[in-house]
């Protein structure tokens, strides 16, 4: 198991009391998604400071950790928003199939406020992919597909998307059988049409 998990606590911006206590790797600190009402208000309210308290740690000693913190602070009086007392972490977690198909469907259609889009491209900027992920990535737009209404066969996903002005991830979905439609057009895996 790596070291690469950190305790953080989240201060208000006004007066640098804290009132977050976390754990989290990566850029799970600077996130401001997934989190609960109190937080979302004393945010909205306050602002927001981020400090990393330790750093290097595994898994269970940061779930340990930052149950140690919390007791610690709460213990001092400070008025916290988290909603337990720590140590019930996620790492790891592998969701089902029947999740990941209600988290795509839930995503599908989603228009994203143009700041919205300027903070994930910060946010990955400076993100090191893996040769697989590149790979796997590249292969996945490159299946061929058919548009079914209007028998035109394209190379790939996104070559379909560029000559008929839809989104990639519309045709993906038609294709999986999330999406009848797309534009008005049907389109399939080319080696379904093909094959079956």
């Amino acid at each position: 198991m790596t070291d690469n998990f950190y305790i953080y606590l989240h201060r208000k911006k006004s007066d640098n009391t804290i009132f977050y206590v976390g754990k989290g790797n990566r850029r799970r600190a600077y996130r401001t998604t997934n989190r609960n009402t109190y937080w979302n208000n004393v945010v909205s309210k306050h602002g927001l400071k981020v400090e990393i308290l330790f750093s290097g740690l595994s898994n269970e000693e940061a779930l340990q950790v930052e149950k140690d913190v919390i007791a610690e602070l709460k213990y001092f009086g400070e008025a916290l928003t988290n909603l337990t007392d720590g140590g019930e972490g996620c790492a790891g977690k592998v969701h089902s199939e029947e999740t990941k198909r209600k988290m795509s469907l839930a995503a599908l259609g989603r228009v994203n406020s143009e700041e919205a889009k300027k903070k994930m491209s910060q946010s990955r900027k400076g993100r090191k992919l893996s040769k697989t992920h590149v790979i796997n990535s590249a292969k996945a737009h490159q299946k061929k597909v058919c548009c079914v209404t209007t028998g035109q066969v394209f190379d790939s996903i996104k070559g379909a998307a560029n000559v008929l002005g839809l989104h990639s991830q519309s045709i993906t979905a038609c294709c999986k059988g999330t999406l009848k439609t797309t534009g008005g057009l049907q389109f399939k895996y080319y080696a379904e049409v093909h094959n079956g």
